[in-house]
């Protein structure tokens, strides 16, 4: 390679990674993709054809497959690892968040898997490459949600007072008593909680070590201003657990397990808790793939309807917006497009994501490790994480 080559490929690299990490996602990835504002982008979900076609499932184990069998370009898929590796390895000096795996299934085969923060953890049991989800956890209670709404166990129409008539007296707030579960899904509650988990003497902390967390939240005043306004809001997802329990009468583990993850062939859930109620899950990143899966068919597994479709459908739509033109919330899901096309992704703190692009039959993986409390630098924005568009170019190249 001549001088002179060099240094247009040197150029060429800087101002890509520089377009990647201060790409506005109001725009578009590329001049033939359409604007990514996921208010103007049209909910899809996969072809029940493509569903019923499928010649296996991964309830035992999921089918490898290279890149290219399943039109990807492996190519592409290298430029995403070399991405992960300068990005989020070698630019990482504090690693307070460190990246651990990065998974991609297309068309139901696992086409890429690393991992970064230990390359022989595949070969270790599943229960030691299980890590914290974080808020991952908040999209898998909906799963629940939406099973015990399919089982006439509970309704949307729900409120708080249904369920905690204790937690309510002559001094509170009557609106608060109108506070539905549907609210709490969509994080439209009102609630001044503030979830900021860099301030230990702030909400976030006090409403997580309470004795009494649901009642912590109730007593929380309501703002008129934000109600039925996006607010993300921890307090709300873990009453939506307690309502779980009260509404089906039994652990929530051994609803989950029951009725979503041994279905699924899920072996690797280990449970933590918030006052005795089953709250946060830790998997290991092949098992997020499993539930990601399952939303992509539609609630379907292997012929058996585990979750309906109106659910599915129900709850990765968008119900409130959260940064205007960039990304937008459903039922405890994120709704936030890739490369152009319609897409949403269960989210946790550090960069753990199940991201489903149901037009490209795909689910991408990505778990990190983290540590509390977070510092500053660590929070980061839902949507700025160009390696989802960058794998969905990757079928794009092929077409």
């Amino acid at each position: 390679m001549t001088k002179d080559n060099f240094n247009l490929a040197l150029i060429v690299q800087v101002l890509t990674i520089f377009f990647l990490n201060n790409y506005s996602y109001a725009g578009e990835v590329n001049n033939n993709k359409q604007q990514l504002d996921p208010m103007k982008v049209d909910q899809v979900l996969l072809d029940d054809a493509v569903v019923k076609s499928r010649n296996y499932w991964p309830t035992k184990e999921w089918k490898y497959s290279s890149p290219d069998e399943q039109g990807m370009s492996s190519e592409k898929l290298d430029q995403v690892d070399q991405y992960m590796v300068e990005n989020y390895i070698k630019n990482n000096p504090s690693k307070d968040s460190d990246l651990s795996s990065l998974i991609v299934v297309k068309n139901g085969h696992v086409v890429f898997e690393k991992y970064y923060s230990n390359p022989e953890l595949k070969t270790y049991p599943i229960y030691l490459r299980r890590l914290h989800t974080q808020d991952v956890g908040k999209s898998i209670f909906s799963a629940l949600i939406g099973i015990a709404k399919d089982k006439e166990q509970l309704n949307l129409d729900q409120t708080l007072f249904d369920y905690f008539p204790e937690y309510f007296d002559e001094n509170t707030d009557p609106q608060k008593k109108e506070i539905t579960i549907k609210q709490l899904l969509s994080l439209t509650s009102g609630f001044q909680f503030v979830d900021d988990w860099t301030n230990q003497s702030g909400v976030a902390y006090s409403w997580r070590f309470s004795p009494k967390p649901i009642k912590f939240l109730i007593d929380l005043p309501v703002e008129k201003s934000i109600k039925n306004e996006f607010n993300y809001n921890s307090g709300s997802a873990h009453a939506l657990t307690a309502m779980l329990t009260e509404a089906t009468k039994v652990p929530n583990r051994k609803y989950a397990d029951d009725y979503l993850f041994q279905p699924l062939g899920i072996k690797s859930v280990l449970w933590k808790q918030i006052q005795k109620i089953d709250h946060t899950l830790i998997l290991a990143a092949e098992d997020l793939a499993r539930i990601g899966y399952l939303y992509l068919n539609n609630g379907v597994w292997d012929g058996e309807q585990i979750i309906s479709k109106d659910w599915v459908k129900e709850s990765t739509k968008i119900h409130s917006e959260h940064v205007k033109g960039k990304s937008a919330y459903g039922y405890q899901w994120w709704v936030i497009p890739v490369n152009g096309k319609y897409s949403y992704r269960a989210a946790g703190l550090g960069g753990q994501f199940i991201v489903v692009i149901p037009e490209l039959d795909m689910v991408i993986v990505r778990t990190a490790r983290i540590d509390f409390p977070l510092q500053d630098d660590q929070i980061f924005k839902i949507y700025s994480f160009p390696e989802f568009d960058l794998i969905a170019q990757a079928v794009e190249d092929t077409e």
